[in-house]
């Protein structure tokens, strides 16, 4: 646990869990590159650009020489009586792009391990910007988590990671670090896609300078861009799953199947499937859901209300943003309600293998009436065949007329040595179909009559309601 304390910096060790890309020469392309550009922004409000502006504070990095030459250019911090221009730098890795990389897993829990930069300039960046090193335990573990780091009560520096889990779609990290003496913020973004590079651009320039200035700003980027990936996830397996039970009956009967979801033998209607995919994602959202609670109770006002004079507009130095604990309050509200709807979608989910279960069940329920009759038509007249077999009976058939001897008038022939003298025995007309029929005819009878019966009972208890109506309505 000392390691979480020691402060911003890595350990020399700690850098060997990264990979990262050879460096490129100024003007060098690489061919089939993996990585979009990274964007970086540096923001230091005056009177020519008192907000945000992307084309103007906003650049794309692609070179060791080019990532040099920016870094050198962001304020460090220096001795408390020196004064600083209030400043922002912000670098956003982009996520890797597994489509190039085949190599690469398609759902690799370690993605944002993997920088589009050099060691030596990934160095440079941890310096700078005083990644803590706890980042790198947050990234190997890869589960949702916010820590906040306060070493030094006496100074006003505040480092804030986050991490949300890994093995959900879109994963990030985010390391802030916030000095109020110097006025100045430090965060880096890992594994953005390019529409959260353009969310965030877009989140800078909504406002005044102040709140590009704001730690408040770049932590609550990563929650909403968190919640709306996660919003996105349960709305799709809300939509997977209205899917599969609207049209359960035909996917059963026809054996349909759709090209989203993946069907085995055991699962053939792939309720399993999406029911596990909720089950995993709700507890991910209550996990997400109580790293929110744990910020809310710990951060103060200190931290995120009184924000730093505006260096622009002197006569409002105050302007306060949104209450950050109403802010978060609202954020778990609305984790709380994609809670409830993956609860809604299990129920659902449950309701579906009952159906699945009972229409199994009517299909065993159909063969087996099958050889049901199939039986009752067969056995009476295997058991009277059996019955009539045992040796106590005694069907002996008529003898056969014999021949008269040509050459004798008065005597009959036998009947030659070899001659077949079987026949079929008269009981067997008389006796045998006669009960194998019967038989079968009154046992198929008695398996149709309870039914029948039911039936005209409730034709009966039907046709006496309605009489009993007509005579009230008269």
């Amino acid at each position: 646990m000392d390691l979480f304390w020691r402060g911003s910096g890595f350990l020399q060790g700690q850098y060997s869990y990264f990979s990262y890309e050879p460096e490129h020469e100024t003007g060098s392309t690489v061919v089939n590159s993996p990585w979009p550009p990274v964007t970086v922004i540096q923001y230091i409000p005056d009177q020519n650009y008192p907000r945000y502006t992307r084309t103007q504070h906003s650049r794309t990095l692609s070179t060791a020489a080019a990532w040099q030459a920016w870094l050198q250019t962001i304020p460090i911090a220096r001795d408390p009586d020196t004064q600083l221009r209030p400043s922002v730098s912000i670098i956003l890795f982009p996520r890797h792009n597994h489509g190039i990389t085949p190599t690469l897993p398609v759902r690799d829990v370690s993605t944002l391990k993997y920088l589009p930069i050099s060691l030596t300039i990934f160095q440079r960046v941890v310096e700078t910007f005083n990644i803590h090193q706890a980042l790198q335990i947050l990234i190997n573990r890869g589960k949702s988590t916010i820590w906040r780091f306060h070493p030094c009560p006496s100074k006003n520096q505040y480092t804030y990671l986050l991490r949300t889990d890994n093995t959900l779609e879109n994963d990030l990290a985010l390391s802030v670090y916030y000095d109020a003496n110097d006025k100045a913020l430090r965060a880096v973004f890992f594994g953005c896609t390019e529409q959260d590079v353009r969310w965030i651009q877009g989140r800078l320039q909504v406002g005044t300078g102040k709140t590009a200035l704001a730690p408040l700003t770049m932590i609550s980027a990563l929650l909403e861009l968190e919640r709306g990936h996660r919003v996105s996830d349960v709305d799709k397996y809300d939509r997977l799953m209205t899917e599969l039970v609207e049209n359960f009956p035909e996917n059963l009967n026809s054996g349909a199947r759709t090209s989203q979801n993946r069907y085995n033998e055991d699962d053939p209607e792939g309720l399993f499937g999406v029911s596990r995919a909720v089950t995993y994602m709700k507890g991910r959202l209550e996990r997400w859901k109580a790293e929110i609670g744990r910020l809310q109770n710990d951060a103060s006002e200190v931290e995120f209300l009184p924000f730093m004079d505006d260096p622009v507009d002197g006569a409002n130095p105050k302007v306060p943003l949104i209450h950050y604990k109403g802010y978060l309050a609202h954020l778990m509200d609305d984790y709380e309600d994609r809670i409830r709807k993956c609860s809604s979608i299990l129920d659902t989910a449950s309701q579906a293998f009952q159906m699945e279960i009972a229409a199994s069940a009517r299909k065993q329920a159909n063969k087996m009436k099958t050889l049901a009759i199939m039986t009752m038509v067969f056995l009476p007249a295997t058991f009277l065949s059996t019955l009539f077999a045992l040796s106590m009976f005694q069907w002996r058939p008529d003898p056969p007329a014999k021949r008269p001897d040509p050459g004798s008038d008065a005597g009959e022939v036998p009947p030659e040595e070899g001659q077949d003298e079987s026949v079929v025995s008269p009981w067997f007309y008389r006796l045998y179909i006669p009960l194998s029929v019967g038989i079968t005819l009154m046992i198929l009878a008695s398996y149709w009559w309870a039914p029948i019966t039911r039936w005209c009972r409730g034709l009966w208890r039907h046709r006496k309601a309605t009489r009993s109506t007509d005579i009230e309505m008269r």
